[in-house]
């Protein structure tokens, strides 16, 4: 009797082993299965799992609008303000280092090139002296990438401006009396001008030259008075003056003073008008 019951007493104590060596093996091939899960999630495997490595490569590329805010045709200085639909990155440090130009009507001032704000970038533009046509500016392809800086723009956007920094021109001219072929004594003057200007010109302005028509030395340059603007507000301005010629023989030369006028802040251009008088 007391063998058999030491007999039971071990067949329990070992059964009770075997049951907590099975619960330890389940607990480690849990183990084995998360860890196994965690692996898996970290080298991007787990299909649509929602694992760690299921982050998708954004090739969305934003939009791009430019616009001027110049007038229909610019003689100042004017501001190109580039608009994206998202955050952007740039292949060169100024952003429009690799942007085409045509520099023949104006330059892109690239030290002028600013972050307004994490979609919106602006340039100033100065208008060339003197030039008159179209100015272009294009983003290339590939001028500009997403914010993630692993796709560019696959098309080219470009902006058209117009240029018009032409110089006010004065065009001087006046009747010569019937039958004659100079000037004689006091006579009416007209300066056309073929461009708005920015204030009225004054007699001061004027300025004159006169030599001897017989023998080619300087002599008294005569009198200019009572400057008048007869041009209709609006119109292209329209002046007239009175000039009296020294006495002789002289051909006189009619011209404008560097910075005279101005039209859109630009100076007239340099012109001149020679005639023979006849003073008394």
């Amino acid at each position: 009797m007391t063998h058999t019951i030491l007999l039971l007493r071990k067949s329990w104590r070992h059964d009770r082993l075997q049951i907590a060596a099975l619960q330890s093996l389940r607990h480690f091939r849990l183990w084995l299965g998360v860890m196994g899960l965690s692996l898996l999630g970290a080298c991007g495997g787990g299909g649509s799992s929602g694992g760690i490595g299921d982050q998708v490569l954004d090739t969305s590329v934003p939009t791009l609008s430019i616009t001027s805010d110049a007038p229909s045709s610019a003689r100042a200085p004017f501001k190109l303000t580039f608009t994206f639909s998202g955050p952007v990155t740039f292949p060169a440090s100024d952003g429009i280092l690799s942007w085409a130009t045509n520099n023949t009507n104006a330059t892109a001032n690239r030290s002028t090139f600013t972050q307004v704000s994490a979609t919106q970038y602006t340039v100033t533009v100065t208008p060339v002296s003197s030039a008159k046509g179209n100015w272009t500016l294009t983003v290339p392809a590939g001028g500009y990438k997403n914010q993630g800086g692993n796709a560019s723009n696959t098309t080219a956007v470009a902006v058209t401006q117009a240029i018009d920094a032409a110089p006010p021109i004065g065009t001087f001219s006046a009747t010569v009396p019937s039958g004659q072929l100079a000037y004689i004594g006091p006579t009416t003057v007209t300066l056309r001008f073929d461009l708005p200007l920015d204030a009225d010109l004054t007699l001061d302005k004027l300025v004159l030259s006169s030599t001897s028509f017989s023998t080619g030395v300087a002599t008294a340059a005569g009198i200019v008075s009572n400057l008048v603007k007869t041009s209709a507000p609006g119109a292209l301005p329209v002046y007239t003056f009175l000039y009296t010629p020294a006495s002789g023989s002289n051909s006189v030369n009619f011209g404008l003073a560097p910075n005279a006028v101005f039209s859109g802040s630009i100076p007239n251009a340099t012109n001149t008008w020679l005639a023979w008088f006849v003073g008394s």
